[in-house]
């Protein structure tokens, strides 16, 4: 038996759903499992369950329960059956899980592995292994479970530690030279935890490392405000001390020489993967799916050099953009050298101009804001050369028409697009509409 408490709640016995419908059985199950393998009594139960509002039949209620949830997880087994993992005792119940049979518990070792190996010096397998317990989760803990005190409690202890992960893995990124690629996640994180100083000193950090001197002090002061306005307090000593250290031209605060490190086959470790979270159901879309995967997956023609193109067209809030970002997911072992993002604002009074765009795509690819020409001309030419013998996806989101999106395509046929629009792309070259 499987359980899953990162997201919504799950419970699976191999190919067997096991997960309760019922609220206050999803309850029941999830302080179970936050309790695993320790006895957990009726009052803590009922506690959780209706708080100071308990019915006089609260206790009966809950026997009812542990005994529904005993016959959805083990249907086959009495309450005193041998491998019964739901266990009744004196001191209350007591459900058995697995080594690693709980994400929760599966994400604290990765967790722990990790944050060892970055202490250690080991940063690359630092960065793979809290990359792996950071996808781990499908959502905010307990998603779909109506909690009491204790479930509350610990949310937001695990939501907590999930975000210390984050930064243990960015901080993996950055000394491993992937600033450049870490800079629109930043940017979207600081949005989510505006006062979270250490994600606003990485963004710091990234912008500056890539050229973007400028934008990292304005971070520094738009986080001062923030911190001013709202709790009178001013930036912890170690974020005003990046920011002198980027003021002065600290070459401390520079990109470690490792930088770039190639892979197998001459590809870039660590590839840019600046895709967003996938959602956690995307059921009742196959067709929609295969529609949009099958052109970047089939084996093409040898004299085929055109970029694989698809466009997803549709009226705003039809899921678009939630569309492309599950295929894009599906689609990452087939584009091993990285996938890009970028909202091209098509539909807001000020879209966003090409320059601009490939500006963006090209310190995706870890290009020094120094490097990167002036002109959209140039940048488009240094695009395509910098993605020519590469196997990578774009994923363009929002576009306003054929003439934003035809510089923004990549240069090689290893590569493909795909692209997001509220009108039909027909006028694009090659592209499957």
């Amino acid at each position: 038996m499987r359980y899953g408490v990162l997201g919504p709640l799950t419970a699976v016995d191999d190919d067997r759903e096991c997960t309760p419908s019922a609220p206050r059985l999803r309850t029941t199950l999830a302080l179970l499992l936050v309790r695993a393998n320790e006895a957990v009594s009726a009052g803590q139960l009922m506690e959780e369950l209706w708080g100071e509002s308990q019915p006089r039949s609260a206790a009966n209620a809950v026997q009812v329960f542990v005994a529904r949830l005993r016959a959805a997880l083990a249907p086959d087994q009495g309450p005193d059956a041998p491998g019964q993992v739901l266990v009744t005792s004196s001191s209350g119940y007591l459900l058995r899980v697995e080594p690693d049979h709980l994400d929760m518990h599966r994400f604290e070792r990765l967790a722990h592995q990790g944050g060892s190996a970055l202490a250690g010096g080991d940063v690359t397998a630092a960065a793979a292994t809290l990359r792996e317990a950071l996808g781990l989760w499908r959502g905010g803990p307990f998603a779909d479970v109506t909690t009491g005190t204790v479930l509350q409690t610990h949310a937001l202890r695990i939501e907590e530690r999930r975000m210390r992960v984050v930064e243990q893995r960015v901080e993996a990124d950055l000394r491993l030279g992937r600033h450049a690629g870490l800079i629109s996640e930043l940017e979207s994180l600081v949005a989510t935890h505006p006062l979270r100083e250490g994600l606003r000193a990485q963004l710091m950090l990234a912008l500056h490392r890539s050229g973007r001197r400028a934008e990292a002090l304005d971070t520094y002061q738009r986080l001062r405000r923030r911190l001013v306005e709202d709790l009178a307090v001013e930036p912890a000593p170690e974020v005003a001390r990046l920011h002198q250290g980027i003021l002065a031209g600290d070459p401390s605060l520079d990109a470690p020489a490792t930088a770039v490190l190639v892979g197998r086959g001459g590809r870039l470790a660590g590839a840019t993967a600046q895709l967003p979270p996938d959602v956690a159901d995307f059921t009742g879309r196959a067709r929609h799916i295969k529609v949009v995967e099958a052109p970047l997956t089939s084996d093409r023609d040898d004299d085929s050099t055109a970029v694989p193109v698809v466009a997803v067209a549709g009226e705003a809030g039809v899921g678009k953009t939630t569309l492309a970002v599950h295929c894009a997911h599906r689609l990452r072992p087939y584009y091993p050298d990285g996938q890009l993002v970028l909202n091209l604002r098509g539909t807001d009074a000020e879209p966003m101009d090409v320059a601009h765009a490939l500006g963006r795509l090209l310190r995706g690819l870890g290009v020094d804001g120094s490097a990167i020409p002036d002109t959209a001309e140039e940048r488009s030419e240094l695009f395509r050369s910098r993605t020519a013998d590469q196997r990578m996806l774009v994923v363009l989101d929002n576009a306003g028409g054929e003439a934003q999106v035809r510089p923004l395509l990549p240069g090689g046929r290893g590569c493909a697009a795909v692209v997001t629009s509220r009108s039909r792309l027909s006028g694009l070259e090659g592209a499957i509409t």
